[in-house]
C-alpha cells in the first residue's frame, strides 16, 4: 500500500502543469545554417528572397556541391533542405546546397505562382514561365555561383504541382540547365495544351534525368499524365524517365514520398545504386 501511494504520488508530481517563464513576444524561428538574401531582379521588375540551406559541415574551401532548387519556397524550402540533410546522413543523397525563391507571405506566395510557372496565356502577367525561367538562369544562378561553392553539375530542379508544371517547362526549354529534374504531381490538368505541346515539339535532344510522380487519389490528372508520359517515351525510348505513382496519396498527401523516392533516383549512380 505504502508503494502504491508513492507511486501514485510519482504520477500526480509528474501530471502536474509546471509554469515556464517565457517572453511575452516570442522569436521567430530561423532554420539551421541557411542564409537569406534579399534580391532585386531586374528581370521580373520585383524584390524577390533568395533562400540558401548549407549541408553541415559546409567546406567551400575545399568541397563544391549540387544544388537543389525547390519551386514554392515558401512552403517547400524547409521541408526540401532538412529531408536531404538527413537522407545524406545514410549516402542515398550527397550534402547539396539547398535554394529557392520566396515571396514572403501565403497572397505574395499564392500570386507570384500564378505569374512565374504558367504559360503566358494563363499566367498573371503576359510573360509566365519563360521569364521566371530567365530569372533563374540568368540572375538566380550567377547571384549563388559568386557566393557559394557549388559544383558544375549534379544540379536538381524540383517542382509539385504548378511548380511541377514550371519544372517540367524548364526540362524541355533549357535542358543542360539542371542535370536532374523532379516533376511532382504536374497540374497536367489546368494546362494540358501546354504540357502536351512541350513533348510535341521536343526533337529527341538529350533532356535532365526525370523523375515523375503522381498520387494514386488524383483521379483527374493521373490519365492526362500517363499520357504525357506514353508521348515523351514514345519520341526518346532511351531518355532516363521514372514515373511513380504513390497509391492512397491525394495532391498534398504525395509529396513527401514522391520527394524522398525522387531524390534517391535522381541522384543514384552505377556505383550507388537506388538502395
Amino acid at each position: 500500500m505504502i508503494k502504491l501511494l508513492k507511486h501514485l504520488t510519482l504520477l500526480i508530481v509528474m501530471a502536474s502543469p509546471t509554469v515556464v517563464s517565457a517572453s511575452q513576444t516570442p522569436e521567430p524561428y530561423s532554420l539551421m545554417a541557411s542564409e537569406i538574401h534579399e534580391f532585386q531582379s531586374e528581370l521580373l521588375g520585383a524584390n524577390i528572397t533568395i533562400t540558401v540551406g548549407l549541408p553541415f559541415n559546409y567546406q567551400p574551401d575545399t568541397t563544391n556541391y549540387p544544388m537543389v532548387f525547390h519551386t514554392d519556397g515558401d512552403v517547400m524550402f524547409a521541408m526540401g533542405t532538412e529531408i536531404l540533410r538527413l537522407m545524406s546522413f545514410e549516402g542515398n543523397v550527397p550534402p547539396v546546397i539547398t535554394v529557392s525563391v520566396s515571396y514572403g507571405d501565403f497572397g505574395s506566395w499564392i500570386n507570384a505562382r500564378q505569374r512565374d510557372y504558367h504559360p503566358p496565356s494563363t499566367a498573371a502577367e503576359s510573360a509566365g514561365a519563360a521569364r521566371f525561367l530567365n530569372v533563374l538562369k540568368n540572375e538566380v544562378t550567377p547571384f549563388l555561383r559568386d557566393r557559394y561553392a557549388l559544383s558544375e553539375s549534379g544540379h536538381v530542379l524540383y517542382g509539385h504541382s504548378s511548380g511541377g508544371l514550371f519544372a517540367m517547362f524548364t526540362a524541355f526549354q533549357e535542358p543542360a540547365l539542371f542535370d536532374h529534374v523532379l516533376i511532382s504531381s504536374p497540374s497536367v490538368e489546368e494546362e494540358q495544351n501546354w504540357a502536351e505541346d512541350l513533348v510535341e515539339r521536343y526533337d529527341g535532344e538529350t533532356l535532365p534525368k526525370l523523375f515523375f510522380s503522381i498520387g494514386g487519389e488524383e483521379k483527374e490528372t493521373r490519365p492526362l499524365l500517363d499520357k504525357v508520359i506514353a508521348m515523351l517515351r514514345s519520341k526518346s525510348p532511351n531518355q532516363a524517365i521514372a514515373y511513380e505513382a504513390f497509391p492512397g496519396a491525394s495532391h498534398m498527401a504525395v509529396i513527401s514520398p514522391a520527394y524522398t523516392a525522387g531524390m534517391r533516383y535522381l541522384f543514384a549512380t552505377d556505383e550507388k545504386p537506388i538502395p
